[in-house]
């Protein structure tokens, strides 16, 4: 299962264990995605390094708002919406 892959890839890389609280790396609230920065149909991995965790509204921005997609960086300077 994909989804499975990259979402354990990303709680192995912060050290937390699946069921873990997870903030939105933007607004600190409950996350509710997993958000590949570089999305997988431009060839972004499911590693953790292209992995942030975003809830839904800072998901939703970074898919409708983002041209084609934001930096790591960006996504954690709190560069949406």
């Amino acid at each position: 299962n994909i989804l499975a892959k990259y979402v354990d890839n990303y709680h192995r890389a912060h050290g937390l264990i699946l069921g873990d609280w997870i903030g939105c790396a933007i607004c600190n609230k409950t996350s509710d995605w997993i958000h590949h920065i570089i999305y997988r149909s431009q060839g972004g991995s499911d590693e953790a390094a292209n992995l942030i965790a975003l809830c839904d509204y800072h998901h939703k921005c970074s898919h409708f708002l983002a041209e084609p997609y934001l930096t790591k960086e960006e996504l954690y300077a709190k560069k949406l919406c």
